[in-house]
């Protein structure tokens, strides 16, 4: 049965609509550049956590280990990052010299695309939603967890 409130969804409808629209205008940004922004989100998860595990890095970045896999792939065939033995079975990631470059141009890219952005909403506007969305995230996140460990809805 569908829902009879109009606004039922509006909220998760805006929120894809506009990453949509930012991932097409990351995308075009960088696009000269020669990464994507599923890659670029994989250097940057990188750059803060070097030596990180494919697995950890696709829990971080939120895609599967096969789509981690493939990313990583293109990555290291474009000279951007490398692979190696750690301890154990466990195979490091490291961004190269090469990936810290083109990394270095992507940020300055996006600071642009920022600065746009903060020039026509203005910076407390932007400040405002940045931290509602991360508080949003952050209470979706903890919701799932919840959801999915509570034992006492078993028992209903």
């Amino acid at each position: 049965m569908a829902s009879q409130d109009p606004e039922t969804g509006r909220l998760f409808l805006h929120l894809k609509a506009a990453q949509a629209a930012m991932r097409a205008a990351l995308a075009d940004v960088l696009d000269d550049i020669g990464i994507t922004p599923p890659q670029l989100v994989v250097m940057r998860a990188l750059e803060l956590t070097p030596a990180i595990s494919s697995a950890e890095l696709a829990r971080q970045c939120f895609v599967s280990p096969q789509a981690m896999v493939v990313t990583l792939t293109r990555l290291e065939q474009a000279g951007l990052i490398e692979r190696t033995k750690g301890g154990g079975r466990i195979i490091e990631t490291h961004l190269t010299p090469k990936g810290r470059e083109v990394l270095g141009r992507a940020g300055e890219r996006i600071s642009g695309a920022v600065n746009y952005i903060r020039g026509i909403m203005g910076t407390e506007r932007v400040d405002q939603l940045t931290a509602m969305l991360e508080e949003l995230a952050d209470l979706l996140l903890k919701s799932q967890v919840v959801k999915t460990t509570r034992s006492w809805d078993l028992d209903e």
